[in-house]
């Protein structure tokens, strides 16, 4: 009669421990900002490496589409190599958002992550299109 007891409990911290471990996972890849509107910010600003460009950010509604796409995957310690760039947003609230993007690889928090199936893409290319404005 323990033993059988003894087992039943054994199973259910096994199982709790599975529950656990797979919502943990799944919170791990959701969207971080797709709750971020364009009334939140106040002020929006990119430096772009190379060339070395800093540029005001206007279209707050592109830039809010960008980044509600944005999922990140798990802490990834690649190297990020290639053009990389500085998301510096001030929200309403005076809190910051800051991230540094080179290509998939996007820190935050001083955090590495994975931008996770393409959906960076938007953003690099938003980013891509300010390059070409301030150079004109």
């Amino acid at each position: 009669m323990k033993t059988k007891r003894l087992w039943l409990l054994l199973a259910g911290i096994v199982a709790l421990l599975a529950l656990a471990a797979c919502s943990g996972k799944a919170g791990a890849d959701q969207p971080p900002y797709k709750n971020l509107k364009a009334s939140d910010i106040q002020t929006a600003s990119v430096y772009i490496f190379p060339p070395g460009d800093y540029v005001e950010i206007e279209d707050k509604d592109k830039l809010i589409s960008c980044l509600n796409q944005l999922v990140l995957t798990e802490n990834n310690e690649d190297l990020m190599i290639g053009q990389s760039s500085v998301l510096n947003i001030t929200k309403t609230d005076e809190s910051q958002i800051i991230l540094k993007i080179s290509g998939e690889f996007i820190e935050v928090d001083g955090v590495m992550y994975k931008a996770e199936n393409g959906s960076a893409n938007a953003l690099i290319s938003f980013i891509d299109s300010l390059k070409t404005v301030s150079i004109n």
